[in-house]
């Protein structure tokens, strides 16, 4: 079974979502670490794969985690 990517999420969660930088021991996360968003009004995290090559958009990235409730 694939996972889902961003692009199918609706457009509405995909403007809601906000982006998630955790702190790390050495400052803020690095740029090349999978982005994570929070979509706030359902009260749920959304970590995403790397960007596929050529993906200007984001859109093929895969979702692999969905935290709901968090």
């Amino acid at each position: 079974m694939a996972s889902p990517t961003w692009g199918q999420l609706s457009p509405e969660a995909r403007q809601a979502a906000e982006p998630v930088v955790p702190p790390t021991a050495e400052g803020p996360r690095p740029a090349a670490a999978p982005p994570r968003y929070t979509i706030s009004t359902v009260k749920a995290t959304v970590h995403l794969s790397q960007p596929v090559e050529g993906d200007a958009a984001g859109r093929s990235r895969a979702i692999e985690k969905i935290s709901i409730g968090v």
